[in-house]
């Protein structure tokens, strides 16, 4: 939940700094930043319908390792001292061993997969630029001094770059922390209707008498 929500954050944050620096070079210079826009909007999305099937597979299979290694984890705890008597703390130990590799090697490779596009990403920047330039050259707009024009996008490729892949890392993140988010929703959700359907007391005084109640601990 707490890495959906930072995502999301970062994406929104991110989002705004692009949008600013585009919508300033829109004005400077529309056809080369509506060419860059269009081409990296079309990168982007093909991006995320690519990786959209992977991240959701290791999404569910993190929450599945996360609940194996956490249940492992309090069942050892919670028994410690009839696991030590009986000897089988190597049993509980491998078990716990076995979830935590498997949630690491998720984690590595859900890295590894939100790593890969950033390559892309700045080959898509430097080409959406040259495409828009050579275009405007092409076409003779007049009043388009490419020196200064070259500057400009330079200069906000500096900053738009870093932006763009933490986009593109953010969204990542956020599809697959989302599982947990719903997790969470539905938990919260489910909690919410058994307290509403839950009978109340009777009004008025209670008679609770507890009768016959003994007990009884028996002697090792």
């Amino acid at each position: 939940c707490v890495g959906f929500l930072g995502s999301t954050t970062v994406f929104l944050s991110e989002a705004f700094i692009v949008l600013g620096i585009f919508a300033l070079m829109a004005i400077l210079y529309p056809t080369v930043t509506a060419v860059v826009v269009g081409v990296l909007a079309l990168v982007l999305g093909s991006l995320h319908l690519a990786l959209r099937g992977p991240l959701h597979r290791r999404s569910r299979e993190r929450e599945q390792f996360s609940e194996q290694k956490h249940k492992t984890g309090i069942e050892g705890l919670a028994a410690i001292k009839e696991i030590q008597v009986f000897g089988a703390a190597d049993r509980f130990v491998e078990r716990f061993s076995v979830a935590v590799r498997c949630y690491s090697r998720n984690y590595v490779e859900f890295t590894m997969l939100n790593q890969m596009p950033r390559h892309i990403l700045e080959a898509t920047i430097f080409t959406a630029v040259m495409i828009g330039i050579l275009i405007v050259a092409r076409n003779g707009e007049r009043g388009i001094d490419f020196i200064p024009m070259l500057s400009a996008f330079a200069l906000s490729s500096l900053r738009i770059l870093p932006s763009v892949n933490r986009l593109q890392q953010s969204l990542s993140a956020a599809q697959y922390y989302r599982n947990s988010l719903e997790l969470v929703h539905s938990l919260v959700s489910e909690r919410a209707d058994d307290v509403l359907s839950e009978p109340g007391l009777p009004p008025g005084p209670l008679d609770i008498r507890l009768r016959g109640v003994t007990f009884n601990y028996p002697s090792r």
